[in-house]
């Protein structure tokens, strides 16, 4: 699970949100976001704030290579800080890659029941089917 997480962020396929800060600058400087609550401020910002955190679990880790199959393995830096956000990423990132590859291997082997196979004993150069 790590390798595929890190495969893909470090491929560019992963994006992650902008920060907490950037985003309260970009709220704020709309008339939207001046008119809006803190309530209804705080609520846009949660996502951010999250990603935020996500990241900061993420420095906290250091990348250890297993020498299998190239596999790697994390370890905290800081033991006192969570590593949860992480944790449920890399699941979850794990089991979309699990569906993408179910979904190929579906489309790769459409129909493969309903074929019929047909063998000939001259090469399929002419003849009849045996």
């Amino acid at each position: 699970m790590h390798s595929a997480l890190y495969a893909k962020i470090y491929s560019g396929r992963f994006k992650f949100l902008i920060s907490e800060q950037a985003a309260k600058s970009k709220i704020m400087s709309t008339r939207k976001g001046q008119r809006m609550s803190p309530e209804a401020q705080n609520l846009r910002l949660l996502p951010h704030q999250l990603t935020s955190i996500l990241i900061n679990e993420i420095m906290n880790l250091k990348i250890k290579p297993t020498g299998v199959n190239n596999q790697i393995a994390v370890e905290m830096i800081n033991e006192r800080m969570l590593k949860d956000k992480f944790s449920a990423l890399e699941m979850g990132v794990w089991r979309i890659a699990q569906i993408e590859q179910e979904q190929i291997n579906r489309r790769r082997n459409r129909g493969l029941g309903r074929r019929t196979l047909t063998f000939t004993t001259n090469g399929g150069r002419g003849g009849g089917r045996h």
